[in-house]
């Protein structure tokens, strides 16, 4: 009988708690669908600081209730939520920071735990959560849905009618290919009499009368491509390929695509059959010389142009591509001379005007090539190379904003003029509206998928926001498009460093010297992985040759100073950072290096203090500079004058484990021991070894044994 009462006497005070439960749940249920759509609207306004990192705008729960001090100073807050829920484990589902603890009273209630301005859930809940609620609400929503479809008198209505298969005519009802041929010829006048809208318009009426007409397609892709619309160009040159697939006009045209869209290489295999034609086309010539000087080789360039102009001396193209080479050799008046062979031959050629603008850009008469270019809008507004041209002068005069909103007036009446839009985005990466930057790349890439510009711009904004995956994504995006890309093959290197995939980026950059190897940019990224391999003998042996290629360069004077003052040569180093000073005495980054050697290698602490002095007076909010210049004080014994120069380093740029403990060493000589005990945790706190992190350890052991600190 006792062996009976004791599950009798439990199922008694279960049984009520489940029926409670189970009457609660769908309510629970709304509640929670509820919480999830707040939580998504404080997601979507909060998206800028969560890619970023920055810490988010509150939740608005999580001013709710009293806060208590728990758990080593992290504050609890009572969760304003928890009441209305029967089953709380519904809302500890959605939101990560939630936490049981119990009040003095002695009851338990659900907290929430950490800063306000930290997101309150992760990821992987949020989606969780999403995925429970849609099963919840689909299944019974998609139930009724489906017994309404069925059972509904109008259902079929809803329904589309099948479509009886048929055969396909290649011809519209209207074919009337004698009226297409007029308006073929009248917009070939209109064409040449430089009325390119009007022009396209009557081709597109050539081809409702004759969808056949090879010229009209040919004329629209033209158009299209002078107007910069690639990507309709590229579909009315696909149609002529289509009707004559060997037709040489439709072969250069889509390769003039193809080079406009960055696909160079692609369009060099499609001219390959016209370069062997007999008789040769000097414009297949021209056009592969354009491609060749696209992808950097210049010699290719000059020998394909050599051969069309031999074949037509006079072809503007040719002319054009041939003053495009040596502007990109250097040689300004060899290119002059082409460029003004085309504006005397016709002076409204666009190429010549804008390439004698480009060179003025070049030579640094800023003012007359922006009159120059303006001119010519005047004449011919919302012309594209003349627009892009006059944005590039904006920019080196320094008018990014005149230039970006130079960008904007014009996108907004040809959004398809890819290369503007690519302007852009550099123009907005430079200055640093990521936000814009993310938007507009996006839009491009949605437009043109695989543009090279989109994805490289993205992938240096990801890099910049300290988002490596994202980065790597990107880069890798354009790789694929385009596999000698340089700068994208530097972004995917750089995101595997700021990944920690030190491995994969040691061996895209021996591939990279192997190309180039006297690039001091790539020795000094391999010689940074080396060094956090823990190979620091070949990290110095690699920036030492750097030094050896680049002997006046103050960046390789310094990185090799820099390895060696982390291998512990304070000797070696200081050479180094003297170096780089008499090379560029007015560089900050110099004047601190060389303050901070001569300070750790106990040398002349007075004309540490005047580098230190001169380097704040050219950056005074580098906290690096300011670090230098308060630990030169301490040093000197000025801890007062000190501290409030460390304090401002530490609010700079807090996860810098040397700032902290030079902030921690500072404190602890003017007597604050508490503070100094928390300054010198958090340079500790993420296990990196620094110049200084044995002398952090063993000061907070003696503060912890309550020794006075060391001044």
């Amino acid at each position: 009988m006792g062996e009976d009462a004791v599950p009798k006497r439990s199922v008694t005070r279960v049984m009520p708690r489940l029926l409670v439960q189970v009457v609660r749940l769908p309510f629970d249920l709304l509640f929670l669908t509820w919480d999830y759509l707040v939580l998504t609207a404080w997601g979507i306004g909060s998206l800028p600081m969560l890619l970023s990192g920055l810490p988010t705008r509150p939740f608005p729960t999580h001013r709710l209730g009293n806060s208590i001090q728990e758990r080593g100073g992290g504050v609890l807050r009572l969760c304003a939520l928890a009441p209305k829920y029967g089953i709380k484990a519904l809302l500890c589902l959605l939101f990560s920071r939630l936490t049981w603890h119990t009040a003095d009273d002695g009851q338990p209630g659900l907290y929430w735990y950490g800063s306000s301005s930290t997101a309150p859930t992760t990821g992987g809940r949020y989606l969780l959560t999403g995925m429970l609620l849609a099963l919840v609400w689909g299944v019974p929503v998609g139930t009724l849905a489906w017994h309404y479809r069925q059972h509904l008198p109008f259902a079929t209505a809803l329904q589309r009618p099948r479509v009886q298969a048929g055969p396909l005519t290649s011809t519209p009802s209207g074919h009337n290919p004698e009226a297409a041929a007029e308006l073929v010829a009248e917009a070939l006048e209109l064409e040449r009499a430089g009325k390119a809208e009007e022009a396209r318009s009557c081709f597109r009426d050539a081809l409702a009368g004759d969808a056949t007409c090879l010229e009209a397609h040919l004329g629209i892709g033209r158009l299209c491509l002078d107007l910069g619309r690639t990507d309709d160009a590229r579909e009315a040159f696909a149609a002529a390929l289509e009707l004559n697939a060997a037709d040489p006009q439709a072969v250069l045209g889509m390769a003039r695509v193809l080079n406009a869209q960055g696909a160079d290489r692609k369009a060099l295999d499609l001219l390959q059959p016209l370069l062997t034609r007999t008789p040769p086309l000097s414009a297949a010539h021209a056009l592969q010389a354009t491609c060749l000087l696209a992808l950097g080789n210049l010699l290719g360039a000059a020998t394909a142009i050599e051969k069309a102009l031999e074949l037509d001396p006079e072809d503007e193209a040719s002319i054009a591509t041939a003053a495009d080479l040596e502007l990109r050799q250097e040689h300004l008046d060899k290119a002059e001379t082409y460029y003004r062979r085309l504006v005397d031959r016709n002076v409204q050629n666009l190429v010549g005007r804008i390439g004698l603008a480009r060179l003025l850009r070049i030579k640094g008469n800023h003012r007359e090539a922006e009159a120059l270019l303006r001119a010519l809008l005047s004449e011919k507004p919302g012309e594209l190379q003349a627009t892009e041209e006059l944005v590039d002068v904006l920019l080196v005069s320094g008018r990014p904003v005149d230039g970006l909103a130079l960008c904007r007036q014009t996108i907004e009446q040809s959004p398809s003029a890819s290369r503007l839009r690519e302007k852009h985005l550099g123009i907005l990466f430079g200055l640093g509206r990521d936000n814009d930057l993310y938007i507009a790349g996006s839009k491009l890439l949605a437009d043109s998928p695989g543009n090279l510009a989109a994805h490289t711009q993205l992938a240096a904004m990801f890099l910049r926001r300290g988002l490596p995956a994202l980065a790597i994504d990107h880069a890798s995006k354009a790789l694929a498009q385009q596999p000698g890309l340089e700068s994208a093959y530097r972004l995917l290197v750089a995101a595997q460093m700021q990944a920690g995939d030190i491995e994969a980026a040691k061996e895209r950059l021996e591939r990279l010297l192997t190309v180039l190897p006297k690039d001091l940019d790539t020795i000094i990224k391999l010689s940074e992985c080396l060094r956090r391999r823990g190979d620091t003998t070949k990290a110095v042996e690699q920036l030492r040759k750097g030094v050896e290629y680049h002997p006046g360069s103050t960046i390789a004077r310094s990185q090799l100073g820099q390895i060696l003052f982390v291998a512990g040569d304070m000797k070696g180093a200081l050479a180094e950072f003297r170096e780089a000073y008499r090379l560029a005495p007015d560089d900050p980054k110099s004047l601190n290096n060389l303050a901070a050697a001569i300070n750790y290698a106990d040398g002349d602490l007075s004309e540490a203090l005047a580098l230190a002095e001169q380097a704040r007076s050219r950056e005074p909010h580098n906290p690096q500079i300011l670090d230098t210049l308060a630990w030169v004080q301490s040093r000197r014994g000025q801890h007062d004058r000190a501290l409030p120069l460390s304090e401002m380093a530490v609010a700079l740029q807090p996860d810098l484990p040397i700032i902290s403990y030079h902030h921690g060493a500072i404190l602890a000589a003017l007597g604050r021991q508490d503070a100094a005990k928390e300054s010198l945790k958090q340079a500790l706190r993420a296990g990196v070894e620094f110049h200084g992190s044995a002398a952090a350890r063993a000061l907070l052991v003696q503060l912890s044994g309550g020794a006075p600190a060391t001044p």
